[in-house]
């Protein structure tokens, strides 16, 4: 895994927006890896859909699509760490089952891929649920905290936190 320390941000006109900076090691970053912003524990997924490497050794471009780019838009990018995830690597471990332990009717959790899934009931008629990306100082990718709406029994809880689990690490398709 590498860091990318944002030094400047550019729109490239109907293509997207160039996150340049540096890279903490010689990692090699292609299109199709996935980005991951940490601010204050919480996180957002991008994809790099371009790569462009620079003479001065260490120096990227990473092309962000302009839809990636707007999830962005409550962060303040420049001078961020962006953790690198190696992605293909991750949906190896994930080729497994994901299996819940603890109590189903009250509060589980499934490890998995490098992932924590939880699932808990909260009160009368709510459920909450995370995912933990464990291998990225536990950032949490998404919650139903981030969510309005209410999820009402354990497996809508759990069935929520396996499809925020696999489409983070793009097995979604």
């Amino acid at each position: 895994m590498a860091t990318f320390r944002i030094k400047d941000i550019f729109r490239i006109t109907d293509i997207g927006h160039v996150l340049s900076g540096y890279v903490d090691n010689k990692e090699v970053v292609l299109p199709g890896d996935k980005v991951l912003i940490i601010c204050d524990h919480e996180a957002i997924v991008m994809k790099i859909i371009g790569v462009s490497l620079e003479k001065e050794e260490g120096h990227f471009g990473l092309l962000i699509s302009f839809t990636d780019y707007t999830k962005s838009k409550d962060f303040n990018l420049k001078g961020e760490s962006l953790k690198i995830i190696k992605i293909k690597q991750r949906q190896e471990l994930a080729k497994e089952p994901i299996d819940w332990t603890g109590d189903l009717s009250d509060d589980c959790t499934a490890r998995w891929a490098g992932l924590m899934l939880r699932a808990e009931w909260m009160d009368e008629n709510s459920w909450w649920w995370t995912v933990y990306d464990m291998l990225n100082n536990e950032v949490t990718i998404d919650s139903s905290n981030n969510y309005s709406s209410r999820v009402l029994n354990g497996e809508s809880a759990r069935r929520k936190a396996e499809e925020t689990a696999k489409y983070y690490l793009g097995l979604d398709k």
